[in-house]
C-alpha cells in the first residue's frame, strides 16, 4: 500500500468527520437528554496509552474472522511491518477486536444481562504479557473501500489511565 493510499485515506476520513459533526450539530437540538453519550470521538490519529506507556497506530489490519464473512477481525499496533497482511507481532502491544462487516456505530459494553450483546476491544500489554477488556467507549467503521481495500473508522476505548485510545485508524483490508 502505498503512501498516495494513506494520503486519500486521511483526507476522506477528514471531510467525513467534518460532515459528521454538522449532523451531529443539528441532530442534538432534537435528541433526548435520557441517552448518556458514554463515548467522544477526537479527530486524531489512533493513539493513546497501552500499559501506561504512549502509544500511536502505526500498522493494522482488517480481515474477514468468521466462515460466513459477516465479521472483520482487526489488528492494530504501534511499530513499522514488512507485510501488514501477514502481522502478527506476539511480543509487541497491540489492540484488537471483531466487529460486524459493515458500516455501524458499535459501542463498548459487556452483555451480562443480555449476554449475545458484547463488544469489547482488547489491549495487549507486552511488557507484561497481560490482557485488558476495554468495555467503555465505541468503534465506528466509517467505510469498508473494497476496491482499494482499506477501512476507515475511529476508536474511543478505556480501560483505565494506563489503558486507553482515541482517534481515527485507517486498516489494510486483507484477505
Amino acid at each position: 500500500m502505498g503512501s498516495d493510499s494513506i494520503n486519500n485515506c486521511s483526507n476522506r476520513v477528514k471531510i467525513k468527520y467534518l460532515i459528521l459533526i454538522f449532523s451531529v450539530g443539528i441532530l442534538s437540538t432534537c435528541g433526548d437528554d435520557e441517552n448518556d453519550i458514554t463515548f467522544e470521538f477526537i479527530n486524531q490519529n489512533l493513539q493513546g496509552q497501552i500499559g501506561g506507556i504512549e502509544w500511536g497506530l502505526v500498522a493494522g489490519k482488517a480481515q474477514d474472522f468468521t466462515t460466513n464473512n459477516d465479521f472483520l477481525s482487526m489488528e492494530m499496533v504501534g511499530v513499522a511491518v514488512v507485510d501488514t497482511c501477514q502481522l502478527s507481532l506476539p511480543n509487541t502491544s497491540k489492540i484488537f477486536f471483531e466487529v460486524p462487516k459493515q458500516v455501524g456505530l458499535y459501542e463498548l459494553k459487556v452483555g451480562l444481562q443480555n449476554p449475545g450483546i458484547t463488544q469489547t476491544v482488547t489491549f495487549f500489554v507486552a511488557a507484561e504479557n497481560q490482557i485488558y477488556i476495554a468495555s467503555q467507549g465505541a468503534i465506528e467503521i466509517l467505510e469498508i473501500d473494497l476496491e482499494n481495500e482499506l477501512l476507515e473508522g475511529r476508536l474511543d476505548a478505556r480501560v483505565d489511565k494506563q489503558n486507553f485510545v482515541n482517534g481515527n485508524f485507517c486498516l489494510v483490508l486483507c484477505d
